[in-house]
């Protein structure tokens, strides 16, 4: 026996596809592209997480005052 909220979403989706005229293949190229999207955010986000740990940990490198010279 399925999973209530999967047989609903599946119907919901069928639904959709009929009222929305789309095929199986052009949902399958949405959702693909909608993965392909999050995807980019997501490594996005935590490339800039890490970017700032690491520009946190380095020490700065000290300035040549001009009274130094």
């Amino acid at each position: 026996m399925s999973d209530p909220k999967t047989t609903v979403a599946s119907y919901a989706a069928s639904a959709g596809a009929v009222v929305f005229g789309l095929t199986a293949n052009e949902i399958a190229a949405y959702v693909g592209m909608a993965c392909a999207v999050a995807t980019f955010v997501v490594n996005w986000y935590y490339k800039r997480q890490h970017l700032k740990l690491i520009e946190s940990r380095v020490i700065p490198f000290p300035s040549i005052q001009s009274e130094e010279i």
